[in-house]
């Protein structure tokens, strides 16, 4: 009868822990994809702003004289 008892608990145990990784997992996956959209809007945002092409170009030649 023990040995049943101890079975089930270590059962038991080893499914919660896994459910408790399994969670973590999809939560860290979660906030990693959130970022990843937040960086989206940011470079979207950026990409129409009127004045990102004229900085862009600008940049762009004084990068080529200085080399």
């Amino acid at each position: 009868m023990k040995k049943i008892v101890v079975i089930s608990f270590v059962g038991v145990v080893l499914v919660l822990g896994y459910s408790i990784y399994a969670e973590s997992r999809a939560k860290k996956r979660e906030e990693i994809l959130n970022i990843i959209h937040d960086a989206e809007k940011g470079i979207n945002t950026i990409e129409t702003n009127p004045n990102h092409l004229s900085h862009k170009l600008i940049y762009q030649s004084l990068k080529k004289e200085n080399f």
